[in-house]
């Protein structure tokens, strides 16, 4: 509803239910209403504390009036959709980190997969005592396929990919993960 001088502006500005009969007299725009509204009661709903919008129950009988049963529901209500609304701008903020995000693996993933040297990402994992026992591909390149012959070893461990591994590796980059300091 446009306009400063509307029911919703005047029922957030005083931040406080508002009951109106018939709304027409004070709010003009509200005349062309058909039927003609008898009666109107808006609330405020609040998000963090602050008067966020209003939702408005609307009369067209001349003999249903409001009571005090409809403003606890209205009110009720109200918390209802802050809380959704709360819920919607959360899921909106999500979904647009969830995009930078991509955007920001594509520029990354890009470069990645077009080297032409094998390339892998890994997670070390270790036994209870801190040992280094086995590592999991979390990424690798088409360069680290052809190079090495294993395929599809993203999200599998080396031991999962070649169980007799060379205990070696396990050492040389399970130090470099807890030291992270570089080894040639």
């Amino acid at each position: 509803v446009p306009g400063e001088d509307e029911a919703w502006v005047f029922t957030l500005d005083r931040n406080t239910p508002q009951l109106f009969t018939p709304p027409q007299r004070r709010f003009t725009s509200l005349a062309e209403v058909m039927p003609p509204i008898e009666e109107v009661l808006l609330i405020p709903f609040h998000i963090k504390g602050k008067p966020a919008g209003t939702i408005w129950i609307i009369s067209h009988e001349p003999e249903r009036e409001f009571e005090t049963e409809d403003l606890r529901l209205i009110t009720s209500l109200g918390k209802f959709a802050a809380g959704a609304q709360q819920l919607l701008q959360s899921l909106d903020a999500l979904a647009q980190q969830g995009a930078e995000l991509r955007e920001r693996r594509e520029l990354y993933r890009a470069p990645f997969e077009s080297i032409d040297e094998g390339f892998c990402i890994i997670q070390m994992l270790f036994d209870e005592h801190g040992k280094p026992v086995d590592y999991r591909f979390l990424q690798i390149n088409p360069a680290f396929e052809r190079e090495t012959g294993m395929k599809n070893a993203q999200g599998k461990s080396m031991r999962e990919m070649i169980p007799d591994h060379d205990e070696y590796w396990f050492e040389i980059y399970g130090q470099v993960a807890l030291t992270r300091e570089s080894v040639r």
